[in-house]
């Protein structure tokens, strides 16, 4: 189960009339573990085992934000932070409330309180 505080502390927000919504990424390439493994400062917190070299990390993100989002990965984008540990993505074709919805439940347990 979810901790209500938990939902407010991820920042995600709809944009173009709700066809896109767009939330912000804390990534750590070269990690152990891979997936979305907590929260911070409003952001998902995503670590990929991959290195930060050639978009590879990135391109390593894209595919876990896809996984928990149950989406294509054609449908999540970088808007910004490509080739920074913060980033922005959009992800069309989800409400927001659906998005928060899978994300929250992507995190691992600890990382939700």
């Amino acid at each position: 189960m979810i901790p209500a505080d938990s939902v407010s502390k991820l920042n995600i927000e709809s944009r173009e009339r709700g066809a896109v919504v767009v939330f912000g990424v804390k990534a750590r390439p070269r990690a152990r573990r891979h997936g979305i493994v907590g929260l911070w400062n409003g952001c998902l917190r995503v670590a990929v085992r991959e290195p930060a070299e050639d978009g590879r990390a990135n391109d390593a993100i894209i595919r876990v934000l896809a996984e928990a989002l149950i989406l294509k990965k054609s449908s999540i984008q970088i808007c910004s932070g490509a080739t920074s540990q913060r980033k922005t993505f959009s992800a069309a074709g989800i409400a927001v409330d659906l998005a928060r919805q899978r994300l929250l439940a992507a995190l691992p347990e600890e990382a939700g309180s």
